[in-house]
């Protein structure tokens, strides 16, 4: 009998594509290319309508929130607030504003009698707080008879943060509308001038409640004889503007939540 040809057992006999393998148990699994019953296709997304894009349709993200971050939102609260006390006293009138809200307007106690007063401040990272005052001499004598003595404190006790009057206070002697607002530009003050640490004289240690950092500002020195100085009542208005950073400390530029 004449052998097949080669072509003709290639024709008569089926390829077979799977291979069969042993598991450790001797079975045999047998190879498929159907598809896993768990496995779930990702659908292909709707088209959508370019809303001001690029040609290819893509629309914009949207925009996030400056005072937030689109990963892990500020643990902040944007009207977050701590309480605080301003220690102050002025030779020889002053009113008191924080945040542009009026304090006390003390026209009665004398440089020799400093009042406290309960505020809050704004606690966000990158919220301006201000705490400005309107100081006026009303007498004239020779050497220092004009000043203004502030010290701001929170925190626990043992562990407070003062904020004092000092050089970095910004001061004007004439008065403009919305000096006291925390949106007011105030760069045409200009630097307070310290004429001294409290416990100088006349004014002395004033019962030693103020930090010994505090200081005597006004727009110049006032240490002079009489005839050099404006005539009474003459003014001072006084700002001091700072941040509370993520940490809680003081900054004296904005900073971000992180």
């Amino acid at each position: 009998m004449k052998k097949p040809s080669l072509l003709a057992v290639l024709v008569a006999v089926p390829f077979v594509a799977v291979a069969a393998c042993s598991d450790d148990a001797g079975t045999t699994t047998q190879g498929t290319n159907a598809p896993d019953a768990s496995f779930t296709p990702t659908p292909t997304p709707t088209p959508t309508a370019s809303t001001g894009g690029d040609a290819g349709g893509t629309v914009p993200p949207p925009a996030v929130d400056a005072g937030t971050d689109a990963a892990k939102p500020c643990a902040i609260a944007d009207d977050a607030t701590i309480a605080a006390k301003v220690l102050l006293t002025a030779d020889d009138k002053k009113a008191l504003y924080v945040n542009g809200v009026l304090v006390v307007d003390d026209t009665t106690n004398l440089w020799s009698t400093p009042t406290t007063h309960d505020v809050t401040l704004a606690l966000r990272p990158g919220k301006k707080n201000v705490i400005a005052v309107a100081a006026s001499n009303e007498q004239e004598i020779s050497g220092f008879d004009r000043g203004l003595l502030v010290d701001l404190t929170f925190g626990p006790d043992g562990a407070k943060t003062h904020i004092v009057s000092d050089a970095t206070w910004r001061v004007s002697s004439t008065e403009a509308v919305g000096w006291f607002d925390v949106a007011f530009d105030d760069s045409s003050f200009t630097a307070a001038v310290d004429q001294g640490k409290v416990g100088i004289a006349p004014w002395g240690a004033l019962g030693g409640a103020f930090d010994a950092t505090a200081g005597w500002i006004w727009a110049y020195d006032s240490n002079l004889p009489a005839a050099q100085k404006p005539d009474p009542p003459e003014k001072l208005y006084a700002r001091k503007t700072f941040y509370f950073d993520a940490a809680g400390n003081v900054s004296a530029t904005p900073t971000t939540c992180p």
